[in-house]
């Protein structure tokens, strides 16, 4: 039976993702190197020969940054490239970007280098090749080294953003569906305050920490490696970024796959309604297969979507305790603990019983989630 999504789920698809989808993590799959080979994005390339219209140098007008590269588990190896915070300075003060190498498993099929991005953005990517040996098919393993890193002000990259010591203070207290002015000012107030708090806590990096400055440090990581041109593989806003470093560089651009990529053109609050039209579409995929399953640990008589719908609605009014000394669990905090679970159906059975729970009046389940 097809069923439409409910009204809660629906309102929290449309306002309480405009905070959380661009935060999530990736689904990634298993990669052949086909696809890496036959996916190959180009565009017209900036005049890189002296100062660009918009102020900023060539990357090619900074020195060649170098790595030192120290063995950092079976496979692995890491270190840290310096790159200018500013590229419209030439004697800018370098942020140190941390990067991680697995090499390719057969030095005779080596292709080249493979940068991996997951997406985000604000968090690492440094993970995609410590984890390559569980994400990548064999064919891309032993053709490519595969590069991960942490893009500048986030993980291991030196300095890293980091904007408060309460991060519960924001994100686990506030209404992300604010419904009555009261709210609503109390939204606006909260967002202004955490972006002082950024801007004194990061102010140094903070401003240029934006999509353009990451695709330029591409730029010099892949010089640091002595590579002519290079192959990247990017995730949900990894493929924004991989679209702008191809545009931005396209002679050194060998293949690039752009999964589950946002539209280039769109503005920030349609790229923000299309992606959520994916995560509506998830979530009531969800809920109707737990209404249909009896086994599902929310199945609430075949009516998980009108179980949900009320849980949701209690805990806007009333948060629900955990077992970790947290904050309550607010319904802010479990429609992000939901978010995450849509990228991957994997996690469907643990966010399953998590709802259960929560109905029961335990949210440690979902406190789990949100914090992913």
């Amino acid at each position: 039976m097809k069923r439409s999504l409910s009204p809660a789920a629906a309102i929290f698809l449309t306002f309480g993702f405009a905070a959380t989808a661009c935060s999530g993590g990736s689904n990634i799959e298993v990669v052949s190197q086909d696809t890496a080979v036959s996916n190959t994005a180009t565009s017209d390339a900036p005049d890189n020969s002296v100062v660009q219209s918009n102020g900023m140098y060539s990357t090619a007008d900074f020195a060649t940054p170098t790595i030192s590269w120290d063995s950092c588990g079976d496979g692995l190896e890491c270190g840290y490239i310096d790159v200018p915070i500013n590229y419209s300075d030439v004697k800018s003060k370098t942020t140190s970007l941390y990067v991680v190498k697995h090499a390719a498993t057969d030095a005779t099929a080596r292709i080249g280098s493979l940068l991996v991005n997951p997406g985000g953005p604000g968090f690492g990517g440094s993970f995609l090749a410590e984890s390559a040996d569980n994400i990548y098919s064999q064919a891309i393993l032993s053709s490519f080294d595969i590069i991960g890193w942490d893009p500048r002000g986030t993980g291991q990259s030196i300095p890293a953003i980091d904007c408060t010591d309460d991060y519960d203070h924001f994100f686990a207290s506030g209404d992300i569906t604010p419904d009555t002015p009261q709210e609503r000012a109390d939204s606006v107030a909260s967002s202004e305050e955490f972006t002082k708090d950024c801007f004194d806590k990061s102010g140094d990096i903070l401003p240029y920490a934006g999509t353009n400055n990451v695709a330029r440090d591409m730029d010099m990581i892949r010089r640091a490696l002595g590579e002519d041109k290079i192959s990247y593989f990017g995730f949900s806003y990894g493929s924004e970024l991989g679209a702008t470093w191809t545009t931005m560089f396209p002679d050194t651009v060998r293949a690039a796959v752009l999964d589950g990529a946002s539209d280039p053109n769109a503005d920030e609050l349609l790229s923000v309604l299309q992606q959520n039209k994916g995560f509506e579409d998830s979530i009531a995929t969800f809920l109707a297969k737990c209404s249909d399953d009896s086994t599902c640990a929310f199945y609430n008589g075949g009516n998980a979507e009108g179980a949900f719908d009320d849980l949701m609605a209690q805990l806007d009014e009333n948060p629900i305790a955990t077992s970790s000394g947290r904050p309550d669990l607010t319904r802010g905090m479990a429609l992000t603990a939901v978010s995450e679970a849509m990228y991957s159906d994997s996690y469907w059975s643990t966010l399953e019983s998590a709802l259960a729970s929560a109905q029961d009046g335990d949210g440690t389940g979902l406190l789990a989630l949100y914090d992913e």
